[in-house]
């Protein structure tokens, strides 16, 4: 019996290429993408000169969290690098609203 991730990714086809080749980054992998190395230079920069660099550090996680609401999950194809972003029911809500 296959899972619910096995049976997306078969059905999951590049509008560009019509390739299955497809790959697709959830919400908290690209939160973690985008917030490990800001953190870290913070953290750093903190250490090195002063320790009033730590206070971006919430506010850097807490705009990643929200940039990664808008664009996740991330869908790319593997052969011809198409992309698609965030989940488009949600995309259509935002714009009407705003």
């Amino acid at each position: 019996m296959s899972s619910t991730k096995e049976k997306n990714r078969r059905t999951l086809f590049c509008p560009s290429c019509n390739s299955p080749n497809m790959i697709v980054i959830s919400k908290a992998r690209y939160m973690i993408m985008m917030t490990v190395l800001p953190v870290i230079v913070s953290a750093v920069i903190a250490v090195m000169f002063h320790p009033v660099f730590l206070l971006f550090i919430p506010g850097l996680i807490w705009m990643n969290k929200m940039i990664a609401d808008r664009k996740a999950p991330l869908i790319i194809c593997r052969e011809c690098q198409a992309h698609s972003q965030g989940n488009p029911a949600a995309n259509r809500a935002h714009d009407t609203n705003g």
